[in-house]
């Protein structure tokens, strides 16, 4: 794992704020299949760097996807509003968020990019 990795791992697990919903269930990359709803799942996405002029790289963020899955529309907004309030009092700039159903699992989801710099 990565800082980053063990930092959101460690954020997420020990949230009290989120455990009454999630009791638990963090997953780096991917949940066990049949996995108890709702989960959160979380990954590291592209490195977000800016090239120098001089051709190299300017200190690179590093962008994590963090993902919410549940069973209804409500119940991942539940856990996402929660989940958005934790990164905002740890300090963690939250890039974007989006939501939807998704037709292969047949289940709602959040999707959090998250970055760290």
């Amino acid at each position: 794992m990565t800082n980053a990795d063990q930092t959101l791992s460690t954020l997420l697990s020990g949230s009290t704020a989120l455990q009454p919903h999630i009791h638990g269930r963090v997953y780096p990359d991917r949940a066990p299949s049949g996995a108890a709803l709702p989960f959160v799942v979380f990954s590291a996405a592209v490195p977000d760097a800016t090239p120098t002029l001089a051709g190299g790289i300017s200190n690179p963020d590093i962008v994590m996807d963090v993902h919410v899955w549940g069973t209804t529309r409500e119940q991942v907004n539940t856990v996402t509003e929660v989940l958005v309030m934790e990164l905002q009092a740890a300090g963690i700039y939250m890039r974007s968020l989006e939501s939807g159903f998704s037709d292969e699992q047949g289940l709602c989801a959040s999707l959090l990019k998250v970055v760290f710099d």
